[in-house]
């Protein structure tokens, strides 16, 4: 259909791939939306938990990709439509040094910043809860952490119907978790997850400081990016927590709940009880 648009429209046609991108931002919503369910159903074991945000973490990467793409396009659109009438070489030129550069438009709509926010939250609580899985601090059972390579499969097995530019494999998922499992990584990965949930907060700030939504679309994308900001300062309190109880040499437990966001759960660390007198 996109061949077909651009024969009739030729260099009228301001962006190659309409249909294309339409249809992908489809797909990919009602992909991340079928796996955030799975946290509302309870269907999800706590040792899968950074898988599932593993994977979401990739689909938001998508979504932001073509997000970007659409709105660098409508930027441009909107930048030549009052000036002079370009050459259908001119621009072509235009077209091709776009798409050689990344993507990324000057004024980003609250609904990108949000996305990109969720993609921060989502990469943190993978980084942080893989750390957990490492260090044993879960009760998560053994044979739920055993039967990953299955589970993975029966997770994801619906999203193969899906055309993506590359299907994650549960060898990609574990070539991924390795850093953040290794023994002598477990600092590096608290101050990655750190940096993850620092960037949420950052792109959370400047929706939150934005001018004040006038659609229904800008209310709900303020709402969730209130409910969101809970979620990554509770965890970025978790890794704090953590990173302390390495320095000591410590352990303790910790339990992971969706209790702020019914999609993404928040890792309190249980203090130590003190012995009675």
């Amino acid at each position: 259909l996109d061949e077909e648009l651009q024969k009739t429209f030729a260099s009228n046609l301001r962006f190659q791939r309409p249909c294309w991108v339409w249809v992908m931002e489809q797909c990919l919503t009602a992909m991340i939306a079928k796996l955030l369910l799975g946290f509302e159903l309870e269907l999800y074991d706590e040792a899968e938990f950074h898988m599932i945000y593993w994977y979401v973490d990739y689909l938001c990467g998508l979504r932001i990709y073509n997000a970007n793409e659409l709105c660098c396009a409508k930027e441009q659109a909107s930048s030549s439509g009052g000036g002079k009438k370009k050459s259908a070489a001119r621009v072509q030129q235009e077209k091709a040094a776009a798409n050689a550069r990344t993507q990324r438009p000057r004024n980003p709509p609250t609904s990108l910043l949000l996305l990109e926010a969720t993609q921060a939250t989502v990469r943190g609580l993978f980084r942080l809860l893989a750390f957990c899985q490492r260090h044993v601090l879960t009760s998560a059972p053994a044979a739920a952490s055993a039967g990953l390579s299955q589970r993975f499969v029966l997770r994801f097995r619906s999203l193969e119907h899906f055309r993506l530019p590359h299907l994650p494999s549960f060898k990609d998922f574990e070539l991924s978790s390795a850093s953040a499992q290794a023994p002598v990584e477990g600092r590096v990965v608290l101050d990655a997850a750190k940096a993850s949930f620092a960037d949420a907060m950052a792109l959370l700030e400047r929706i939150s400081s934005a001018k004040a939504p006038e659609d229904d679309e800008g209310r709900t994308v303020l709402e969730e990016s209130k409910t969101l900001t809970g979620v990554v300062a509770a965890n970025a309190l978790a890794v704090e927590e953590l990173t302390r109880m390495l320095l000591e040499g410590t352990t303790r437990h910790v339990a992971a709940a969706p209790t702020l966001h019914p999609h993404f759960v928040s890792v309190e660390v249980q203090r130590p009880k003190t012995p009675a007198k």
